[in-house]
């Protein structure tokens, strides 16, 4: 089960709810609030839930590229884990990909999406 609801508290600031259950065990759940503020070029983010807080930015790097990064802080292991991605955009197609260290091996993942005329 999965819920995911999110609230814009005027244009530029959102409030996001979500939250899953990937099995019958309450302890495998995961809560989490995240406050997002975008600007013209960027947006900050900061979450909370699961144990852990991260802070997020992604940039605009030129019109068609975005990067950034998440610095989420994992108490169970005492220290920041540094998450990655970028996303780029041409005309009908979008490539994105992250770098997720705190998987079990390392993650690497990409993603190509393409939208018919």
């Amino acid at each position: 089960m999965e819920f995911n609801s999110q609230f814009y508290l005027n244009d530029s600031i959102s409030l996001k709810f979500e939250g899953f259950m990937p099995n019958e065990q309450i302890e495998t759940s995961h809560v989490g609030l995240e406050i997002m503020k975008e600007f013209n070029d960027c947006h900050l983010a900061y979450k909370i839930g699961g144990g852990s807080q991260s802070v997020s930015m992604m940039q605009g790097i030129t019109d068609n590229l975005s990067a950034g990064f998440e610095a989420m802080w994992h108490p169970m292991e005492k220290r920041f884990i540094y998450n990655y991605g970028f996303k780029w955009v041409k005309d009908h197609h979008t490539i994105l990909a992250s770098y997720i260290p705190i998987a079990r091996k390392d993650m690497f993942t990409v993603g190509y999406i393409t939208r018919p005329n």
